[in-house]
């Protein structure tokens, strides 16, 4: 199983003892590599369940009642609208049809403040998670919640914060994973204490805000990454280095025609040409530097990233070679 987001809780336990599963036909053994949690951060959120576990508490059902006044209350919609939504909904009506009453109640969301906003959606995604798990236990009879409940799913994607935006849209699209090398840290096993845990109700209760992004600037997160991954041994550096961020790339950018091809080209044509005539001056130091030849011929993660750089190189003349000195060589 691969692992590459958070997991909190109970969802850890139910993700990863996936692998417990008894009829697996050839299944012999299970593993788990897992990019994003620790290790003591998978120990705390199984021990609650290692030996007997009680609930701490009934979930109070009542308090959906509560919620649902709440939401009323900011005027968003009222039980005519959810009535008429799922009505149409029932009837198999187009999206054209559903979709100017949820922009009606959209539009009405963004007149609340921010502080109401955050409250409203909080308060709805806190309905949309009670009753869907209640509902397969209790019998509310209740048509009201379970219109109510359709109404929001189709409405909460549409609510948009304006302070709650994504700070890393679009640096994953920017980031080469063909040139990430993973390295082994270690191996561990998960010893778990010989006590009875206490599982909690689920909270029908809402906390609110704007969560704050964890930030840092793109020299330290790319200082930290070329610290872990970038560690190449050469024989001996300083010539590696001079050679690879200076006499390369300078004696591809003497060559007029292939600049003019490049600035001629999309950028998907022009990384080709720049990768082939990379290739060709490569052949050149066969015998004379062995090692890097080697290097760039049998290692694709440094040769990736060294095709990105004399890319770079190439396609921004108005910058000079050192503006890129310091990043090549964190990698080499």
């Amino acid at each position: 199983m691969y692992v590459d987001k958070k997991l909190r809780g109970v969802q850890t336990v139910q993700t990863l003892s996936r692998l417990n599963r008894a009829f697996k036909p050839y299944k012999k053994d299970t593993f788990v590599l897992d990019f994003y949690n620790t290790a003591d951060e998978i120990k705390e959120a199984f021990d609650p369940y290692f030996t007997a576990t009680y609930l701490s508490e009934e979930t109070d059902p009542n308090k959906l009642n509560d919620l649902v006044d709440a939401l009323a209350g900011f005027e968003i919609y009222d039980e005519d609208i959810v009535k008429d939504f799922f009505a149409k909904y029932s009837s198999n009506a187009a999206r054209e049809v559903l979709d100017p009453i949820i922009d009606a109640s959209t539009a009405l969301f963004n007149e609340l403040s921010l502080d109401e906003k955050i409250d409203f959606k909080s308060k709805a995604k806190s309905f949309l998670r009670v009753y869907s798990y209640l509902a397969r236990l209790l019998d509310f009879n209740n048509v009201y919640w379970e219109q109510l409940w359709q109404y929001l799913k189709y409405l909460l994607p549409k609510l948009i914060i304006e302070n709650d935006e994504d700070l890393a849209q679009g640096i994953i699209d920017a980031v080469d994973m063909d040139s990430y090398r993973p390295s082994k840290q270690s191996t561990d096993k998960i010893s778990l204490a010989d006590e009875t845990g206490f599982l909690y109700p689920i909270p029908v209760g809402v906390g609110c805000g704007i969560n704050e992004p964890e930030v840092d600037t793109l020299e330290n997160i790319l200082a930290a990454f070329n610290q872990r991954f970038g560690d190449i041994e050469w024989t001996d550096k300083d010539k590696v280095d001079e050679i690879l961020t200076q006499q390369i790339p300078d004696s591809m950018k003497k060559d007029q025609r292939l600049i003019d091809n490049i600035s001629a080209s999309d950028r998907e044509n022009a990384k080709d040409l720049s990768d082939k005539k990379l290739d060709e001056v490569m052949q050149q130091y066969l015998f004379t530097q062995t090692e890097i030849y080697r290097k760039f011929l049998n290692d694709h993660d440094f040769k990736r990233r060294y095709e990105d750089f004399i890319f770079d190189s190439l396609s921004q003349q108005h910058q000079p070679a050192s503006a890129h000195l310091s990043q090549l060589r964190n990698l080499v």
